[in-house]
């Protein structure tokens, strides 16, 4: 880790640290700042320090859809870094397709001993959340849209419309989307509500426990 990359992992714990103290901090987690994805913080640096201040939870952003770092990808080097911290990673819904963004939650979270979580930001399709909170469901998922792939996709021409989509593999822990308690609703679509902070340029997020990051 460069020296940049260090005093900034820093600053963003101590900002952290002066917002919320004592034992509280195991229920907050803080989100890294993306910034223009050019040139990030080390996820694993600031996770660790997280850990060792108390808190229960490090957040990424996925900026991967803007030719900026992967979130999943940050999540393995934050999860590897401190081994029992909770990682979420902030998405945009709708943007990948929900059996590959499923997919790549069961891989991810499995990696990490099954401490993944994943936030919304901003608008989001009910439709498409709702596909991927179910990709794992015994039944499977219908081939209808929003599971339809782009219509220029060959693959089209031999995904039958009666058939059913399953994903593997299984995530460790039950995916339920969380969402900032001013998102608006997603109709029939399993979310948890979490509580933001802003500590000056820190956003902290009241969702995840010390405890759950443990269990």
């Amino acid at each position: 880790m460069n020296a940049a990359v260090s005093v900034g992992a820093a600053a963003l714990v101590m900002a952290a640290a002066a917002a919320v103290r004592g034992p509280d901090r195991g229920r907050w987690g803080a989100t890294i700042p993306a910034g223009d994805g050019t040139d990030p913080p080390d996820p694993g640096g600031v996770a660790a320090r997280l850990w060792d201040a108390g808190f229960g939870a490090v957040w990424l952003t996925d900026l991967a859809w803007n030719g900026g770092p992967c979130g999943f990808a940050e999540a393995v080097v934050a999860g590897a870094a401190a081994p029992l911290i909770t990682v979420g990673v902030w998405v945009v819904g709708g943007r990948d397709h929900p059996v590959r963004f499923a997919e790549e939650f069961a891989v991810t979270d499995r990696l990490i001993g099954g401490r993944l979580r994943v936030g919304l930001r901003g608008p989001c399709p009910a439709a498409w959340a709702n596909a991927v909170a179910h990709a794992w469901d015994d039944d499977g998922l219908d081939v209808t849209l929003p599971l339809r792939l782009p219509a220029r996709d060959p693959a089209n021409e031999w995904i039958r419309p009666d058939w059913r989509l399953r994903v593997g593999p299984v995530p460790r822990s039950p995916f339920v989307w969380h969402v900032p308690d001013d998102s608006p609703d997603l109709p029939g679509v399993p979310a948890r509500r979490v509580t933001r902070l802003l500590a000056g340029d820190v956003e902290l997020i009241n969702g995840a426990s010390r405890s759950e990051a443990v269990a």
